[in-house]
């Protein structure tokens, strides 16, 4: 379990150890610096809870999650139904402007099950409003639709505004049986304490500069130099690192389209 998550030994085996003896907390708090794998290892212990794989037990004999079986596929997509990922959105008023953030989520979240380091970028400020809230609720009022638990991943859960932070609040008072929540945050301390003291807290710390390095390489396919120099500055962070190289890949872009423009204009670019 967790194999593709890097470094966090001491979470890996709290959780690991949670799954076989089936104690896992109902409310889990994932806190830590950015990029380190928080939301990676929210949605692999998803996966592992409503694994179809193996028999025997909650979580049964076989390694779970197996990765294969439709459930899990499904919630490595974000399309699973008792799967529920909420995150901090922008909050348009018109109906056309709502449609296009729906399409726009939608796009994200498929880019985002082939690259789960992805972050959402909007140009304009976002928050976990009361609506998507209420929207939490009434999908976790419902029994599971096929798997063993319904499980509620709430990244950025800091970016919840007052409102939405004390509806939330409740349901941490009364939560259902066969539901899990797992908040995520970098900064836990913008979350109401009645919410954290409700939660298992779990840190996730920095990674080594090796293992970055490492990861940067065999993962990415990035070359030993630029792996070495994206580690050096990433502050222990994978998925700074790799924000960096994709930063710089859209520079790279950029300045190529200008000498093409230029080319075509017949003139030189002005770089």
């Amino acid at each position: 379990m967790f194999a593709d998550l890097i470094g966090q030994e001491v979470a890996k085996k709290l959780l690991s150890s949670a799954l076989a003896e089936d104690r896992l907390a109902q409310s889990l708090l994932f806190y830590g610096p950015d990029g380190v794998g928080k939301e990676m290892a929210a949605v692999e212990l998803a996966r592992a809870i409503n694994c179809q794989g193996g028999e025997g037990g909650l979580f049964g004999d076989a390694p779970r999650p197996c990765g294969t079986c439709g459930s899990c596929r499904r919630i490595a997509a974000y399309q699973h139904p008792d799967f529920i990922y909420v995150f901090p959105v922008p909050h348009p008023a018109g109906e056309s402007d709502k449609r296009a953030l729906a399409e726009e989520v939608a796009e994200f979240l498929k880019e985002k099950a082939g690259a789960p380091h992805l972050q959402p970028r909007f140009d304009k400020a976002v928050s976990i409003s009361i609506d998507d809230i209420r929207e939490l609720q009434a999908k976790v009022s419902l029994q599971p639709y096929e798997g063993r638990r319904k499980i509620a991943v709430i990244a950025g859960a800091d970016a919840m505004t007052a409102e939405a932070a004390n509806a939330f609040l409740k349901t941490l008072e009364e939560p259902s049986p066969t539901t899990h929540f797992i908040l995520v945050t970098d900064r836990p301390n913008f979350l109401l304490s009645t919410i954290v003291s409700r939660c298992q807290k779990l840190r996730f710390g920095h990674l080594a500069q090796a293992q970055v390095e490492a990861a940067l390489r065999e993962r990415h396919g990035v070359a030993p130099d630029e792996a070495k120099l994206l580690a050096e500055v990433s502050g222990g962070s994978l998925g700074r690192a790799l924000e960096m190289m994709e930063q710089e890949l859209l520079a790279d872009r950029d300045a190529a389209w200008q000498l093409m423009a230029a080319a075509a204009a017949g003139r030189d670019a002005d770089l």
